[in-house]
């Protein structure tokens, strides 16, 4: 029998997944644009990547840019969120800019670079993120990713 906090848990993934559902359709009914923040995380010649309860791809840590809030700003205030990682902004580094179409929305995602010298203490919330690996961007090449984090690491990285 599961414990009370999985099935807590479990209601909280179940909340996310038809939230973003009931997201995608708002998107496709009145496109907008959306602008976001991602952190790739390297450690050791490897990336985090994390897997939300509402998606089956893996991305990076991140998220929506606030109202009144920077993107570097953004990107950490994410990974502190979903992994419990705290970072000075100036140890992000700006990598790039790309622009794509998802479910009738326009994305405009701003990528970050941090590297670190030794593997941090990670902790996810078992709702929103289900799972943070850390892996070498080619065997990341071989898992079920959102595009735009394959599309990063394959310009990031030259593993094309």
């Amino acid at each position: 029998m599961k414990k009370p906090s999985d099935l807590v848990n479990l209601f909280y993934r179940l909340l996310y997944r038809m939230a973003y559902l009931a997201l995608k359709l708002s998107w496709m009914i009145c496109p907008r644009n959306t602008n976001c923040a991602q952190v790739m995380l390297w450690v050791n010649g490897e990336l985090l990547l994390v897997r939300t309860s509402y998606r089956n791809e893996f991305t990076f840590p991140g998220g929506y840019i606030n109202v009144n809030e920077t993107p570097v700003s953004a990107a950490r205030r994410e990974l502190a969120e979903e992994v419990n990682i705290e970072i000075i902004e100036s140890n992000l580094r700006f990598e790039k800019i790309i622009e794509y179409h998802e479910y009738g929305r326009f994305v405009t995602d701003v990528f970050f670079t941090c590297k670190l010298n030794k593997y941090p203490q990670i902790s996810i919330d078992n709702r929103e993120i289900v799972e943070a690996i850390f892996v070498e961007p080619d065997n990341a090449l071989m898992l079920s990713l959102h595009y735009s984090a394959k599309y990063i690491i394959e310009v990031v990285t030259s593993c094309k």
